[in-house]
This record gives C-alpha cells, sequence and structure tokens, in this order.
C-alpha cells in the first residue's frame, strides 16, 4: 500500500481483473445459448443459425454484442388481455 490508494483501489484492481472478464465470459455464453435456442432461422433479423453461432465462437465479446445488436430475434410484444374477475362474470 506504499501508493496511498487504500483498500478500495486494491478493489477497484480486483473487480477489473476478474469481474470484468467474469462478465464478458457470462455476456458471450448467453448470447451463444440464446442463438444456439432460436428454433426457426426465419425468427433472425438477419442471418441464421450457422452464420450467428459462428460469429458469437469466432468473435467472442464483439461477437456477442454484435448478435444482440443486429441478429437477435425481436421480441413480440402482444397485449395482455385483461382478465375478467369470476364475480364479474353474469
Amino acid at each position: 500500500m506504499s501508493t496511498g490508494e487504500g483498500w478500495y483501489g486494491e478493489a477497484a484492481m480486483a473487480l477489473i481483473r476478474y469481474g470484468l472478464p467474469l462478465l464478458a465470459l457470462v455476456v458471450w455464453v448467453y448470447a451463444l445459448v440464446d442463438a444456439i435456442s432460436v428454433p426457426e432461422d426465419s425468427m433472425y433479423r438477419n442471418g441464421n443459425k450457422l452464420v450467428w453461432v459462428l460469429v458469437i465462437l469466432l468473435a467472442p465479446l464483439v461477437g456477442a454484442l454484435i448478435y444482440f445488436l443486429v441478429g437477435r430475434p425481436a421480441i413480440e410484444r402482444t397485449p395482455r388481455r385483461r382478465q375478467i374477475p369470476p364475480d364479474d362474470i353474469i
């Protein structure tokens, strides 16, 4: 501790050294599983399953980020139907 940073300097270095690579690994695995689990190639916005799996595998973090921005299927948002409580049914 000759630099005078204290324990927070060591904690910041530990976060950079271990936290960021762990976060990158989690993002990479999530992207890979997400790309593999898409049921049909037509659901991708661009490309197909083989292309996206190869992009994610060959360029791990950058490929995963590109997949999330460009290739991941759009989430279909359907409006929720209002459920009628049982006592209101006539």
